[in-house]
């Protein structure tokens, strides 16, 4: 059965902060993504009318197709491609959000093998060539009927949280040991990651291992074993750079950009122009917008943030973020039972570690990797899957409200419920 919620019986302050972020973001994507829309336009329209005309050749496309795609345009608004679809998705996500704050949590407890399982299958899935969405470098996308072109790792970071919250809660006694908590936990988490390394997708990957550490610690597992997982992670790091062409470029870029290629330090140096033309108070307009900054309506729409509204916006955007994420851990502190409580912890983790790497890529502090920020970014599974994880966050608070009532205690009260299992 649904749940009936009132707006009184969920945490406002989270959903208020949200509602702040997803505004903020429709209003960078009316200004950065004019020129990608107008070119994006340009070529479709150029392509159709080949098409039509059944002289679909590159030349077609370059004169006539072109010629008829810009007389179009100026009859024509040609600039909101992104800009339309950003909206389309914040509202399908709202929808979800809205939806998940209805679903009782015990729902997710029972599917969350199901879920994790049909994760794994579709992260499989997108390896093989036929079922990968078009104009994508990595093998990271699939596309489905009637919804298009949809990102896999996007609903593993969904599943994960529910399975290893379920798997975390039935192992409250074994979680410090070695044997039965923390090896099986490592071979979790290198089964999980694995299919989205070899897409590649090295930043899925990234916050797939931040959110089972979270889950993890905060279900009571040893800082020394994490240790030891920090110390084979950056062995495997270091073995992978050895062999896997991308994962030495891209360190390559971070430590020493001489060494690297001029196509892979090119967008990092771009960025960093932007956030200096931003200065303190934002140059207004983002002239990195108009094709310089690859993919600024994406991964690096942060950058375009410093660069229109400047050092002061940025803060007021990180405040932002810190803002929802310590909202996120006075709901798992609040939360009514174990279970609970690891599910807001992984979706807590899930959001913050996603925001922060993105802003440390950008700003040259993180080896770049292609993760949007959360609720900014354009890209449709990214805003759906987050949005409808933070109705679930939402119904959380919603139990602690209730949970609350009934001890009467006071439920706003951060740090005050459940301590970390130890």
């Amino acid at each position: 059965m649904f749940f009936v919620i009132s707006w009184k019986n969920f945490d406002f302050w989270l959903f208020g902060g949200l509602c702040i972020l997803l505004l903020f973001g429709i209003w960078m994507m009316s200004s950065v993504s004019v020129y990608n829309s107008y070119t994006k336009e340009i070529i479709r329209i150029s392509k159709d009318f080949c098409e039509k005309s059944q002289t679909n050749t590159p030349d077609c496309q370059g004169k006539e197709g072109k010629e008829y795609a810009e007389f179009w345009c100026e009859e024509n608004n040609c600039n909101a491609r992104y800009l339309n679809s950003h909206i389309r998705n914040v509202l399908i996500g709202l929808g979800a959000l809205f939806l998940a704050l209805l679903i009782p949590l015990l729902w997710w407890r029972f599917f969350s093998v199901f879920l994790y399982a049909i994760a794994m299958l579709l992260l499989i899935v997108v390896l093989i060539k036929p079922l990968q969405g078009e104009g994508f470098s990595a093998n990271n996308w699939i596309s489905i009927p009637l919804f298009g072109s949809f990102q896999p790792v996007e609903f593993m970071k969904f599943a994960l949280i529910f399975y290893f919250s379920l798997w975390m809660e039935k192992k409250e006694q074994e979680v410090q040991t070695l044997e039965s908590g923390f090896l099986p936990f490592t071979i979790l988490v290198g089964i999980t990651t694995i299919p989205v390394m070899v897409q590649p997708d090295f930043g899925g990957s990234i916050i797939l291992i931040f959110i089972a550490v979270a889950i993890f610690f905060v279900a009571g597992g040893r800082i020394l074993h994490l240790a030891y997982a920090g110390i084979l992670g950056m062995s495997l790091i270091a073995l992978a750079s050895t062999f896997i062409g991308y994962v030495r470029e891209r360190l390559a870029t971070f430590f020493d950009p001489s060494k690297a290629s001029e196509a892979a330090r090119h967008q990092i140096e771009q960025s960093f122009l932007s956030i200096g033309n931003g200065d303190l108070f934002g140059a207004g307009n983002s002239t990195q917008s108009f094709g310089f900054l690859p993919e600024i309506q994406g991964d690096m729409i942060f950058s375009a943030v410093a660069e229109q509204v400047g050092f002061i916006g940025m803060i007021f955007v990180v405040g932002l973020y810190f803002f929802i994420a310590y909202r996120g851990i006075v709901i798992a502190e609040k939360a009514p039972d174990r279970f609970s409580t690891l599910v807001a912890t992984g979706i807590t983790a899930w959001f913050f570690s996603q925001s922060i790497v993105n802003m440390l890529v950008v700003t040259g502090l993180f080896p770049v990797t292609g993760i949007t920020l959360p609720f900014l970014s354009y890209g449709g599974s990214s805003m759906l899957m987050s949005l409808f994880s933070m109705g679930v966050l939402l119904h959380i608070s919603f139990l602690s409200h209730e949970s609350s009532i009934r001890s009467g205690g006071n439920w706003w009260t951060p740090f005050s419920g459940h301590r970390r299992r130890s």
